[in-house]
């Protein structure tokens, strides 16, 4: 099953390995792996078994990108001290139009 929860991996000195977590689940729900693509598995897994719970009727709605405003004030909670974050940039619709014929 394919989730819309986001999945933030980063690289972890301290426990040397990447760490995967799901932020619209807290602070608890993490996971991790020796390879950024083991982490992403995991942290995936992690998200599936949450879904497929008891407790999925109450599970927190996913952050879906939606208006550029509020996911720049998300994105600058979440990374405070980065200097090279970028607010995310809306692209233009990339489906063909339908045209009238005359």
């Amino acid at each position: 099953m394919k989730s819309k929860y986001s999945l933030i991996i980063r690289w972890s000195d301290e426990d040397r390995c990447y760490i995967a977590w799901a932020p619209e689940f807290g602070s608890g729900l993490k996971s991790h792996g020796s390879t950024y693509e083991e982490a992403a598995r995991r942290g995936q897994e992690v998200i599936e078994l949450m879904l497929a719970s008891e407790n999925a009727n109450s599970l927190p709605k996913p952050w879906l990108f939606s208006d550029p405003e509020t996911d720049e004030q998300l994105g600058r909670h979440l990374f405070p001290d980065n200097e090279a974050y970028e607010a995310p940039r809306v692209r233009p619709s990339t489906r063909k139009r339908k045209h009238a014929s005359t």
